[in-house]
């Protein structure tokens, strides 16, 4: 399967799980976990209609940020977090 298909069927089951349990279509979303990911591979996503990214790794997480500002990217940090990097994290994540 390709990236599309994959996100197609993940927003089907979505879509199904919202109708099952009458859930309003505005309080459930997709987080993509982009950890490890490339640049390219998150770019990808975010074209076919993803824009909510999860990260654990804060320095790949701000240099993935970097390279693809021009995308409109909800960032979300997810993880546990270090005392010392709450400052970053609260700058640039949702």
């Amino acid at each position: 399967m390709n990236l599309k298909n994959n996100l197609q069927i993940i927003s089907n089951k979505i879509i199904d799980a919202k109708l099952e349990f009458n859930r309003p279509n505005d309080n459930i979303n997709l987080l993509a976990v982009s950890k490890t990911r490339s640049d390219d591979e998150v770019r990808r996503l975010y074209n076919l209609g993803q824009i909510d990214f999860g990260e654990s790794y804060l320095q790949e997480a701000l240099d993935k940020q970097q390279q693809l500002k021009d995308c409109d990217i909800n960032w979300h940090f997810i993880g546990p977090i270090q005392s010392n990097k709450t400052k970053l994290i609260c700058q640039n994540f949702n």
